[in-house]
């Protein structure tokens, strides 16, 4: 698994767009999201928050290939691209991340938190021919994740 810098995300993202255009190999792009992480660094502090996302990070390692790609974004929000046909490996993916989250144990201020994560799923090429087509579709399919309440997966689907 490689991670990469969020100032690099463009270029990361066009560079796998021109390869999945030129090799006919589809890939999806995951943004996954921590659902009302605001309101964890608010009740129990940043320093807390950083700690909570460390171990996201930890857990993605130990949840991804080695293909995969992630990116950390500001914030409480990680981009995965995996190689996929369309959809596929993807959704199964993002469900394995979102069990794992909810089932770490976090504790904050003595007490057990529920933390959950939200998963918006687009493909490439259905979403768009280029990489920021591509990130929106999925930044859509985050944002219907939550607004179904969060602690779900959403595929992007195009708009008739």
């Amino acid at each position: 698994m490689q991670f990469v810098s969020s100032h690099r995300l463009r270029a990361v993202g066009d560079q796998k767009v021109a390869v999945a255009a030129r090799s006919k190999n589809p890939f999806s792009v995951l943004l996954l999201n921590i659902d009302h992480f605001s309101d964890v660094n608010n009740d129990h502090g940043h320093g807390f928050g950083d700690e909570l996302l460390t171990r996201i990070n930890d857990l993605l390692t130990r949840t991804l290939e080695a293909s995969d790609i992630v990116i950390r974004l500001d914030g409480q929000e990680f981009v995965v691209i995996c190689d996929d046909p369309p959809g596929s490996r993807a959704t199964a993916l993002a469900e394995r991340i979102r069990r794992a989250v909810s089932e770490v144990g976090f504790i904050g201020q003595r007490r057990h938190l529920g933390i959950t994560c939200s998963v918006g799923i687009a493909s490439f090429p259905e979403a768009g021919a280029k990489w920021a087509d591509v990130f929106n579709a999925s930044d859509e399919a985050l944002h219907a994740a939550k607004s179904l309440g969060g602690d779900r997966i959403a595929l992007w689907q195009p708009r008739s």
